[in-house]
């Protein structure tokens, strides 16, 4: 009887020991996680780089109360996440990004209707598609941009209702015409070669031009096309910089 109460004892301990030790790793494992904070944590809020989508355009995170530019999770027309740009400063902010040129001889799709690249890669042309995601929008910001994603000249103008479909194979002419909203080049807007946008069918190019006749004028993968002139009032002095559009 001793020895058999002597191995039980034995078995006893052995577990004690083994059901100690097990409690200790569950307890280091929910402390090793709290380094890391909750899910989505180091992204901020809702909305916030990292953290969970709920608003479908950058202007709806502006009008809550987000100020900082950068990449933010929207939601499409669908209710699928997808990681977008946004600019929160210039013109009251609110800018979804849809297309960035890149210094490149690549050939890819680009234009209202084309997906190319990612929001979060400068190395290399980027086209949201916007038909696809469903965005709402009513006016455009056609931009130089620096070396990332800052902007030295913008130009705002406003489109009607359905534009993508209403002028999928057709020009509209923005009128009132642009306005100057970052930079001096012109300091009053109203720039030429910013006067027609449309074609929105088009899966080379983002149209944009003096007339409505098409020609390959407008924001392309390489960058701005816009005619060969250095004056304010014509081009804005950006003919074969790079470039960016946004909608808001």
């Amino acid at each position: 009887m001793s020895l058999r109460c002597a191995a039980l004892c034995l078995v006893a301990l052995a577990w004690a020991c083994s059901g100690k030790e097990f409690a200790s790793e569950a307890t280091g494992g929910a402390g090793g996680g709290g380094t890391g904070g909750s899910a989505g944590g180091t992204g901020g809020s809702a909305g916030g780089a990292g953290g969970s989508a709920t608003a479908s355009s950058c202007k709806e995170l502006r009008a809550s109360g987000v100020t900082e530019s950068g990449l933010y999770p929207l939601l499409d027309k669908n209710g699928v996440a997808f990681s977008a740009r946004c600019e929160m400063t210039v013109a009251n902010g609110g800018w979804t990004l849809i297309a960035r040129s890149f210094d490149t001889d690549q050939d890819v799709s680009f234009g209202w209707r084309s997906a190319a690249g990612a929001a979060d890669d400068p190395t290399q042309p980027y086209s949201m598609n916007v038909g696809a995601k469903g965005l709402a929008f009513s006016e455009i910001l056609l931009a130089e941009r620096d070396a990332d994603y800052g902007i030295t000249k913008a130009f705002v103008g406003s489109v009607p209702p359905g534009f993508l479909k209403l002028h999928a194979q057709t020009p509209y002419l923005l009128n009132p015409p642009v306005q100057t909203v970052a930079g001096n080049c012109p300091p009053s807007g109203g720039v030429s070669m910013m006067s027609w946008v449309g074609y929105t069918n088009r899966t080379d190019i983002y149209f944009v031009r003096d007339h409505e006749t098409f020609e390959n004028f407008g924001l392309m993968p390489s960058g701005w096309n816009l005619g060969e002139s250095n004056q304010c009032d014509y081009n804005a002095d950006i003919n074969w910089k790079q470039g960016m559009l946004f909608v808001r």
